[in-house]
């Protein structure tokens, strides 16, 4: 039914006691009246349900026939979303307040047994929806098992028809997220919102155990039932919307349940970080060192360091001891060999060992290269043979053929040719010298033997006393040579 009388006396943004005291409007010109200070036990008006939502100018709408006409619109609820807390209604929990911009109503602390239970409603000044966050917090010291369950009446009455979930089907069930109804055509008008509920998305680690939203019924209620650690808060998320094209309505619920910034917005990262039945994979941005975390202020994943300091694998082989620092994992570069023709470091430079004359030795030197291999002009690889004594000459060479007589070391022994060559020489003399000198001894010798056979036969056995020994060797040389002549 409409209520054109409360609809009269609430204002945009001003809150006054009772049900739909307080007023906000969409940046879409949806007003939705929200109950505050329920203090009576209801079904539907708990305290934060809407009790109507409608559009304060015509907006084009969609008719009968598949075209779209200009129209006011409105008895969008009849009491929608009312809180319950394992079955305790949410009310008689004193005055609400407003905060962010007067956008937000905040209601008090209402104990439930061991549970404390608060709710904030936010409505976007610049965008087409309304949000229920309902939050829940064990206070008690042992694990509690808590059912949130929203239950509310539509304003279609019994005329509501479903026109599309998020399975892609005109039914609802709890495998579906979000679901899309109106008030049936009465003849070639609608003269109710095209309304989006949306009570969880894919990513929520809670999900609805009990849905219930049929075709000419005009209630609906969604459960979600999960356990609370001792001192532990979550935060259930509900949505709604409402336009005047089914299409318009599916759309949004759809941008909703991926929770763009301005469906998180007057959150804080602590609050949505409670939330069980929607979620964002930020997974994509977790490693070793980082967390990958929702930021609502952005509407986007960030990365969070973790892990500081900590051992952790980079996915390189450039680097060696990696640790975790300031979210990133990095190390030192990794050690390179000399020579083996792979740049270890990745820093774009190889230590290759030296071989500028290219005559296929090395030497113990060492060039950066830009190229890997060690290949290119003026490298070479550990497996080239080393001993290069003179790399600036690639005629010199460990087993290089010597040239005579040219001052120059071409074999790399450590021994210039020429020295080599004037000591055989000189050892070839020497031998000579030898010869001759051992030709003239046999010469004495054979002459020293005749001169004694005719010294003996003269009947003398030594020489004269006191007479030179070479004196005596002339004479009996003579005497030799008088006694031939007789003969003769």
């Amino acid at each position: 039914m409409r209520l054109l009388a409360l609809l009269a006396l609430a204002a945009p943004g001003v809150a006054l006691a009772g049900s739909g005291s307080v007023a906000l409007t969409d940046g879409f010109g949806l007003t939705f009246y929200v109950n505050d200070d329920i203090t009576y036990s209801t079904t539907s008006s708990a305290s934060g349900a809407a009790s109507e939502a409608s559009f304060s100018t015509s907006i084009a709408a969609s008719t009968a026939e598949g075209g779209s006409t200009a129209m006011g619109l409105g008895d969008a609820y009849d009491g929608y979303n009312a809180l319950y807390v394992n079955d305790v209604s949410f009310n008689q929990n004193g005055a609400s307040t407003l905060e962010c911009g007067d956008r937000q109503v905040v209601y008090g602390v209402q104990a439930i047994g061991t549970l404390e239970v608060t709710r904030k409603v936010y409505v976007p000044e610049a965008d087409g929806f309304i949000r229920w966050m309902n939050v829940v917090t064990n206070v008690g010291g042992a694990a509690e098992s808590v059912v949130v369950r929203s239950y509310g009446n539509l304003g279609s009455d019994s005329d509501t028809q479903l026109m599309a979930s998020s399975s892609g089907d005109a039914t609802v069930d709890t495998s579906d997220d979000w679901a899309v109804s109106m008030a049936s055509f009465s003849g070639y008008y609608s003269y109710d919102p095209r309304l989006a509920h949306v009570w969880q998305n894919a990513l929520g680690a809670v999900r609805a155990d009990s849905v219930s939203l049929a075709d000419y019924d005009d209630s609906h209620a969604w459960q979600h039932s999960f356990t609370l650690a001792a001192g532990e808060t979550a935060i259930v998320l509900y949505y709604g919307a409402g336009t005047g094209f089914v299409t318009d309505a599916q759309d949004m619920a759809e941008y909703v349940s991926d929770l763009p910034v301005s469906a998180v917005a007057c959150m804080t990262d602590g609050e949505f970080a409670q939330v069980v039945n929607f979620g964002v994979d930020c997974s994509s941005l977790s490693d070793s060192c980082s967390e990958g975390s929702f930021d609502v202020a952005t509407g986007t994943c960030v990365a969070s360091p973790i892990n500081e300091g900590g051992s952790c694998d980079d996915g390189t082989t450039c680097t060696v001891d990696d640790v975790c620092g300031a979210g990133t994992c990095g190390g030192a570069p990794a050690p390179e060999t000399v020579g083996d023709g792979v740049d270890a470091d990745c820093d774009g430079v190889v230590n290759c060992y030296a071989d500028a004359d290219q005559d296929g030795f090395r030497t113990e030197g060492t060039v950066a290269s830009s190229t890997t291999g060690c290949t290119g002009a003026g490298e070479a690889l550990a497996s080239v043979p080393s001993g290069d004594c003179d790399d600036a000459n690639n005629e010199a060479y460990p087993g290089a053929t010597e040239a005579l007589d040219d001052g120059v070391d071409q074999d790399c022994d450590g021994e210039d040719s020429v020295t080599e060559e004037d000591t055989d020489t000189d050892i070839e003399d020497t031998d000579t010298d030898t010869e001759d000198t051992d030709t003239d001894t046999e010469d004495t010798d054979t002459e020293d033997t005749d001169t004694d056979e005719i010294v003996d036969e003269a009947g003398c056995g030594c020489s004269a006393p006191g007479a030179p020994q070479g004196s005596a060797l002339a004479l009996a040389f003579a005497v030799s040579l008088l006694a031939r002549r007789r003969r003769n």
